[in-house]
């Protein structure tokens, strides 16, 4: 398709990067005026790798990263507005950058500083910028700690909770513990959970019975929940 707009017909199949340079070239910029670039691809700056980049989750990705461009495009324009990565970046340069997403879009993205960048575009060769920052109503947030300290930091944000409370943990009162003190909670996730040798317990747990077996995996159950559990294991076993 490019091919067909550039006029060329040579053979060759070209990367991304040659392409937009060959667009550019077609415009013919009259480099004496102020010249600027919207744009959403993967630029990369001069002399960096893809994998040198910090990427969000969100991000769509292409195998091998085919689709990057060299940032050496951009250096006919006097300010290049550039879309594709949420991460606030600038592409080697103050006038060559990403303003990022208004919002986090996954995990990966708490703790940016959000904005919009304010330019201001003077005489010829005189760019300013200035990033208005973009607070939103519910922040994106991952709190990380022992249960009793990740409770005194409740907050009506978005949060991811991860746990690192080495002993065991009532999973129900956990759960209702941390919705209650993050009303927006959309994940919990445990960390140190029994580093155990598990060899040792396979040959602990199969001397157990199946009723010692469920109220040790349980952790906590009163004595009528103990009760409903040996009449179930009793039907089950046709007892």
């Amino acid at each position: 398709m490019v091919k067909n707009i550039i006029g060329t017909n040579d053979g060759r199949n070209y990367s991304y990067s040659e392409t937009i340079k060959k667009l550019i070239e077609r415009e013919e910029m009259n480099t004496k005026d102020r010249n600027v670039l919207i744009s959403h691809q993967f630029y990369l700056p001069v002399n960096k790798k893809a994998e040198d980049i910090e990427r969000t989750d969100s991000e769509i990705r292409t195998a091998g990263n085919i689709d990057e461009v060299s940032g050496e495009v951009l250096l006919p324009f006097d300010y290049a507005a550039l879309g594709h990565i949420h991460k606030p970046m600038k592409v080697g340069s103050d006038v060559y950058r990403y303003c990022g997403t208004p919002l986090p879009y996954s995990m990966s993205e708490a703790g940016q500083d959000k904005g919009i960048i304010e330019i201001e575009m003077k005489e010829k060769g005189v760019v300013e910028t200035q990033v208005l920052p973009l607070k939103p109503l519910h922040d994106l947030r991952i709190i990380e700690g022992e249960l009793k300290d990740v409770l005194s930091q409740s907050c009506d944000d978005f949060v991811r909770v991860v746990l690192t409370d080495k002993q065991d943990l009532n999973i129900f009162e956990m759960q209702e513990k941390l919705k209650n003190a993050f009303p927006r909670l959309l994940e919990i996730r445990r960390e140190n959970i029994r580093k155990n040798n598990y060899q040792a317990v396979v040959k602990k747990d199969v001397k157990m019975d199946p009723f010692s077996l469920c109220t040790d995996f349980l952790n906590g159950v009163d004595e009528e929940e103990k009760d409903l559990l040996q009449d179930i294991i009793n039907h089950v076993k046709g007892v």
